[in-house]
């Protein structure tokens, strides 16, 4: 904020702040930290920088980044020592495959970035819902269920058939109809290149990864494509075994172990997630309290069947493990 004042003080060139946020409307979100912060200054600092940002001297374009980054381990650190001889504590392991889309809205010129691959569009919304749903979303049913068999990477995870299985039915049945494709997106490309990219062996990535922070990456995930699917009358079983196998995974039922993998999920939802479990007595009432206690938004406690089918897959998680609770969710779509 303070370098646009200096800027708009000094010589008033236009400037594009451009975020790189792994958030849906980045460049919304920058813009309207900045305007807080302007909003702060005395009358005589902010007044004439916020009309100069309102008069489209900076411009904050969304942006959204697709590519699978695996965390940092001390193999990847070992490797790049043998291979440069120099220690770099954080070397970024990373997949082939890379999608940058960024909203063409720049207040100068800007870098020539299509030439490396970049796509330049109108609007990254569908862009970014593509990934938040299709990518994101199948990655964590992938990662829970993988965890619960015993899982530590998701490649181990999706050798499994039931998996995979259910993978595909939650993307193409359940998170798919919720978007618009781009025009210039493959889409059967695409879905073919993420189930390569979830069995890429040698990235290593760790189902305890992909499985943390569920409280927040769910709530991005589940809720709009969950609610689509209801309010048309129809019950979105796969979205209910996720909710369901993130939470064996986050709060397991007495007596049941979910697994090394599951325990090492990081979740900062996992104390309140816990008191809920203790008080209650089945799996249904289980994911009715969290339901009603808002982890997944204000829409869905609207519709108590939902609660109640993820709350049957708890039960048959507890008693039947990852493999029959897929087999139900694909028997009953």
């Amino acid at each position: 904020m303070r370098a646009l004042q200096e800027r708009a003080d000094g010589h008033g060139s236009p400037v594009t702040v451009l975020s790189c946020d792994n958030l849906v409307g980045n460049g919304d979100h920058t813009r309207r930290l900045i305007e807080e912060f302007v909003g702060q200054l005395p009358e005589s600092e902010g007044a004439p920088l916020s009309a100069w940002i309102a008069a489209g001297n900076v411009t904050f374009p969304n942006t959204m980044v697709d590519r699978i980054v695996p965390a940092t381990t001390d193999a990847e650190r070992t490797a790049v020592t043998e291979a440069l001889g120099v220690r770099d504590d954080v070397p970024v392991p990373a997949e082939p495959f890379t999608m940058w889309v960024l909203e063409d809205r720049f207040a100068a010129s800007r870098p020539a970035w299509e030439a490396g691959g970049a796509l330049f569009t109108d609007d990254v919304e569908p862009y970014e819902l593509l990934k938040v749903r299709l990518l994101n979303g199948t990655h964590s049913l992938i990662a829970y269920l993988g965890a619960l068999a015993g899982c530590d990477t998701i490649p181990q995870s999706t050798a499994h058939p039931f998996v995979t299985e259910a993978a595909r039915a939650v993307l193409l049945g359940e998170y798919l109809p919720s978007l618009t494709v781009p025009d210039d997106v493959d889409l059967d490309a695409y879905v073919d290149q993420l189930f390569t990219r979830w069995a890429n062996s040698a990235l290593g990535h760790r189902t305890r990864q992909v499985g943390s922070d569920g409280s927040v990456k769910l709530r991005q995930r589940v809720p709009d494509p969950a609610l689509l699917q209801l309010r048309a009358g129809r019950m979105p079983h796969h979205l209910a075994l996720t909710v369901a196998a993130y939470l064996c995974c986050l709060a397991p039922p007495a007596g049941f172990d979910p697994g090394e993998h599951a325990a090492a999920m990081v979740d900062p939802a996992r104390e309140r997630l816990a008191a809920l479990r203790a008080r209650t007595a089945d799996g249904p009432s289980f994911a009715a309290a969290v339901l009603d206690d808002g982890l997944l938004g204000d829409a869905l406690p609207e519709h108590p069947a939902f609660a109640t089918r993820t709350g049957e897959f708890i039960d048959l998680l507890r008693t039947h493990g990852p493999r029959a609770a897929a087999s139900e969710a694909a028997r009953t779509t």
